[in-house]
């Protein structure tokens, strides 16, 4: 009866894993064609992949900000940055398996990777999940890792996360507050203070 339980949670994670990687959405319309071995064959651990763009044939990430091909794929991907690196390149990875930038991520992220080995020398963009607590770093596990740049991260619509804006009812609620708190202040300022001597 274990065994039986057992073998049906794994069954029911298998299957679950495995529906979570099939909607990763690899090299969408509007991506520039690929021209080396295809984003989707690149594994994360501990990240959610949304989408992904590429590969492209040689490193892409040498420039900040990033053009041509490599901006067209990030902004195919939802991007809407100008495609400056959040932060300095992640260089010399040396076919590390973790990824850690120096900014926790969270919510929508876009990087880019370059992957430096034979024959995989190519430039792939990622548009992550990276949940609502702050990521220090995630697994990376193919073979060859050698930049990664962090785009954006925080964002809900593909950028960084544009400020507040309180909704109509918030303000309407707010001024009523200080409608009423200066009316408040106003009466106690017309009350008097009486005193009856005998």
């Amino acid at each position: 009866m274990k065994k039986g339980m057992f073998a049906g949670a794994v069954a029911l994670a298998l299957g679950m894993s495995s529906a979570a990687h099939a909607t990763v959405d690899v090299n969408p319309p509007g991506v520039p064609a690929p021209t080396a071995e295809s984003c989707g064959n690149v594994v994360f651990t501990g990240v959610t992949v949304l989408a992904c763009a590429g590969g492209y044939d040689k490193n892409l990430l040498k420039g900040d900000p990033l053009t041509g091909t490599g901006l067209d794929a990030l902004k195919a991907l939802g991007y809407v940055g100008n495609g400056s690196f959040l932060e300095p390149k992640l260089e010399e990875l040396n076919s590390s398996h973790t990824i850690n930038f120096l900014t926790d991520l969270t919510g929508i992220t876009f990087i880019g990777l370059h992957q430096g080995s034979d024959p995989d020398n190519m430039t792939s963009f990622f548009k992550l999940d990276a949940g609502s607590s702050p990521l220090g770093s995630f697994g990376f596990v193919n073979n060859g890792l050698s930049n990664a740049v962090l785009f954006s991260t925080g964002g809900g619509r593909g950028g960084p996360t544009p400020p507040a804006v309180p909704e109509p009812s918030t303000w309407t609620l707010m001024l009523v507050g200080f409608g009423l708190a200066g009316a408040t202040m106003r009466r106690r300022r017309r009350q008097t203070v009486r005193c009856n001597f005998a």
